[in-house]
């Protein structure tokens, strides 16, 4: 049986005269199989793989960088290196879908960054 889980994005700016406001309110998503994994890793200047502990198929995926100073590059792993596709910067937060049999990479900017995942199986 099929579970749900919710999300809420609320996006706004004001920026001289730039002036936005993208509000998508609530939406259910489908979470067919139990499962949560919600690591807190150090991403070093290297690139590093990232884990999905126990999890069969990774659907969603949430990102906070907690570091303070320095921005933090994630991407899919193609040929062995990372392709990278998302910058957190200091506090920056970013959630999306996962492709089934991914492989993802970190790679910190200056220092290494405390980063907190949040994997929910598919």
């Amino acid at each position: 049986m099929a579970g749900t889980y919710s999300i809420t994005i609320l996006s706004t700016i004001s920026h001289g005269n730039l002036n936005d406001r993208w509000d998508q309110n609530r939406k259910e998503i489908v979470q067919n199989a139990i499962g949560l994994h919600e690591p807190m890793q150090s991403i070093g200047t290297s690139e590093e793989v990232i884990g999905f502990g126990d999890l069969g198929t990774v659907g969603r995926c949430e990102i906070i960088n907690l570091d303070g100073t320095n921005y933090v590059d994630i991407g899919p792993e193609s040929g062995g290196a990372m392709v990278p596709m998302v910058r957190l910067k200091p506090g920056e937060c970013h959630a999306f879908r996962l492709k089934p049999g991914i492989t993802l990479r970190g790679q910190a900017n200056t220092a290494a960054c405390k980063v907190q995942f949040r994997f929910y199986e598919d």
